[in-house]
């Protein structure tokens, strides 16, 4: 019995040759999406809004700080003008983190 778990065990395996094979993927693609109205009826995205924080004055001088959504600086400073806002200081905030693998909370073993 031993002999035989030996040989097993400190036998060497038979060699396989490596064999690559190719799996085609089965897509189809119907192209007659593309005439349907439902299709031809999309509308496109609008443009992305970017955060800006401003800094405005009012005619009499009082200071209004703010955030705001635009899709562009010169679109935020147009939108606050008309409001009859003096535009001191438009900021494009960095949306997004530095680090996206760091957790946004430190989980804490509960102490015993």
């Amino acid at each position: 019995m031993t002999a035989v778990s030996l040989g097993v065990f400190m036998s060497k395996p038979e060699e396989n040759p490596a064999v690559l094979t190719f799996n085609k993927p089965k897509v189809e693609i119907n192209m007659a999406v593309f005439d349907l109205d439902a299709f031809k009826n999309l509308k496109p995205l609008e443009q992305i809004q970017n955060q800006y924080n401003y800094s405005a004055r009012t005619k009499s001088g009082r200071r209004i700080p703010g955030f705001m959504v635009a899709a562009s600086a010169g679109e935020a400073k147009e939108i606050l003008e008309a409001q009859n806002l003096i535009v001191d200081m438009i900021d494009e905030l960095d949306v997004g983190r530095d680090e996206p693998f760091i957790p946004y909370y430190n989980v804490v073993p509960e102490k015993k």
